[in-house]
């Protein structure tokens, strides 16, 4: 591949809800991975379910407010719009695993600019989001601009990225990698390490 993935953009922003007062009992998902690692690990605690993946969220969100389905694993601005009761949070599916990252052609991780911007996001201890990219993600989510900003609160932008928690994280997925299979396919280097 000729890509490396060099960072870790936050963790958190999602759990399965429950919505009680559908008929059935249908789970549902979108078909992002940590979505789905959400959804397998509430499985593995509450029992074997139907689950139905979802491309559009959108979609998804509509069939739960509809109480056509029961469960769903959703992230943030969704989650915000679905209301529900929550019956597995982050943190207990996923513990403190990113669920998003960075990822860059191998040429571009040796660029100064990458490495100025990677460590100016590092540095960063509040997120600081501009008004014309929450516009713009409200039109393409189609929710409203002051609930996508709150729901950013509700993201770690600060987590751990190092080969350690990215070896854990690869076992928990059920993925297994050497460690020279690893190192080709993940950069430490913004984060201290080689």
């Amino acid at each position: 591949s000729d890509v490396k993935i060099t960072g870790a953009v936050s963790s958190g922003g999602s759990c399965v809800i429950e919505n009680q007062d559908a008929t059935n009992d249908i789970c549902a998902s979108t078909e992002s991975s940590s979505m789905m690692l959400i959804m397998r690990e509430f499985l593995k605690k509450t029992g074997d379910r139907k689950v139905k993946n979802f491309r559009d969220p959108g979609r998804a969100l509509g069939m739960f407010r509809e109480s056509r389905i029961r469960f769903l694993a959703i992230w943030e601005p969704y989650l915000s719009k679905a209301g529900g009761k929550i019956a597995m949070n982050y943190e207990e599916a996923m513990d403190s695993f990113p669920c998003c990252t960075v990822a860059l052609k191998k040429e571009m991780t040796e660029k100064k600019i990458i490495e100025a911007i990677i460590s100016r996001y590092l540095k960063g201890n509040e997120v600081v989001i501009d008004q014309n990219v929450l516009i713009k993600f409200s039109k393409i989510t189609r929710i409203d601009v002051e609930t996508i900003r709150r729901s950013l609160e509700s993201y770690n932008f600060n987590p751990k990225f190092d080969y350690e928690t990215v070896k854990n994280y690869l076992k928990f997925t059920g993925m297994m990698l050497s460690d020279d299979k690893l190192k080709s396919i993940f950069s430490f280097r913004y984060y201290g390490m080689k």
